[in-house]
């Protein structure tokens, strides 16, 4: 086979990006390691792919591929620009199908074209400059606060605390902490009892968070203190019990439904840059 006719098959190319990515292989371009939870999206884009391929292979079309495009003549190079469009596209058309909104599709491009610059960079595969033309789609995605009365009474009612299950209990002290310091979820269920820091009298949180490197540095009120107190009675060496997202949403719906927050409210999303208002009851 000839150089110009060299294909490589896409779907072993994004394992092999994830695995490096995994194992500390391939780095941050602050030479910093990739984190757990990237490499975890990076397995979403690879499922994505491997459905888009079989549903392609099924309709007749070949699998995915990458075609080394160094020494393709200007015909060629055509038809190469011409396959990728149509990817392009038929991927979008993919993910949107899944009901995805516009920020997750175009996280998942972001992360496809991460994978491109690695082949060309890494494994050395003259991939071509097509993947830059893959346009990442972003909404902005209006931010639902919890109003201030309602946090307090999440602190200060002894009745509530009293009625709850053990499960919600720990879910709300979750929250309330979790609004006190303003923290990803990522970084909020990794805190660890070394990251309370005295300075004086006053108790600090000191973290270091997971996605951007950022270290924060808050001063934790009594309620907080007392909070950690509850929590960390335990050998683990993190405060909080480790919970996925998915229920702890679940749990915080339920807390709010025990309380009476139950009034619908609007919420925005889009898809293809469309907007559209969808009512849901309250997930403070």
């Amino acid at each position: 086979m000839s150089h110009s006719n060299k294909f490589y098959p896409l779907l072993p190319i994004v394992k092999h990006f994830i695995t490096k990515s995994r194992t500390g292989k391939r780095l941050q371009p602050n030479g910093k390691r990739i984190s757990a939870g990237t490499v975890v999206n990076y397995t979403y884009l690879y499922k994505h792919l491997e459905g888009f391929e079989q549903l392609q292979v099924k309709a007749g079309h070949e699998a995915l591929r990458i075609r080394a495009v160094s020494r393709l003549n200007a015909k060629e190079l055509i038809v190469e620009k011409n396959y990728w469009k149509r990817f392009y596209s038929s991927f979008l058309d993919y993910l949107y199908s899944l009901n995805c909104y516009d920020n997750y599709v175009g996280s998942q491009i972001k992360r496809l074209r991460c994978v491109f610059r690695y082949a060309e960079l890494e494994l050395m595969i003259s991939v071509g400059s097509f993947y830059k033309l893959f346009h990442v789609p972003k909404e902005e995605v209006p931010i639902i606060t919890l109003h201030p009365e309602r946090l307090s009474f999440l602190i200060e009612n002894k009745k509530l605390s009293q009625g709850l299950s053990e499960a919600l209990r720990i879910v709300n002290d979750i929250f309330v902490f979790g609004c006190t310091v303003a923290l990803r979820f990522s970084d909020l269920i990794a805190i660890r009892k070394t990251d309370i820091q005295m300075n004086g009298e006053r108790h600090y949180l000191v973290v270091r968070a997971q996605k951007t490197g950022t270290v924060t540095r808050v001063p934790l009120p009594k309620y907080a203190l007392d909070i950690i107190a509850r929590q960390s009675k335990n050998g683990r060496q993190t405060i909080f019990a480790p919970i996925n997202l998915v229920l702890f949403n679940a749990r915080i719906r339920q807390l709010c439904e025990q309380v009476g927050w139950t009034e619908e409210i609007g919420k925005e999303r889009s898809k293809r840059g469309e907007q559209k208002t969808f009512l849901h009851p309250i997930r403070n």
